[in-house]
């Protein structure tokens, strides 16, 4: 098996999540997805509706540990229903939050 080459470690998540659109052409409908997995740099997601690539949404997420991130994601790539999106301006925060639960909970397996 290949060893995966992403600079942050992907953790599985199942939450729904509203994006918000932030796109200047005027769309305000916003758009229900469902989380599959979060890392540091970003998160992947599945929704039944077809989302543009390199748009920017606004959204909240509840980690494992109940706490919320408020961030703002990039659409970077799309399989099929399956999205790949990146975090812009997470807040160091935020990211920290993810951190520890990463130490935590993934510091036995192997890099």
């Amino acid at each position: 098996m290949e060893k995966e080459k992403r600079r942050s470690r992907r953790m599985d998540i199942s939450v729904s999540i509203r994006l918000k659109p932030i796109e200047p052409d005027g769309e305000v409908r916003d758009y229900f997805v469902d989380v599959i997995n979060v890392s540091r740099g970003g998160m992947a997601f599945k929704s039944a509706e077809e989302l543009k690539i390199d748009n920017y949404y606004d959204t909240q997420i509840i980690i494992w540990t109940k706490e919320r991130i408020e961030t703002v994601v990039r659409i970077v790539r799309r399989d099929g229903d399956t999205y790949g999106s990146e975090f812009v301006g997470l807040s160091s925060a935020d990211e920290m939050k993810i951190n520890i639960y990463e130490m935590f909970n993934y510091s036995d397996e192997e890099e």
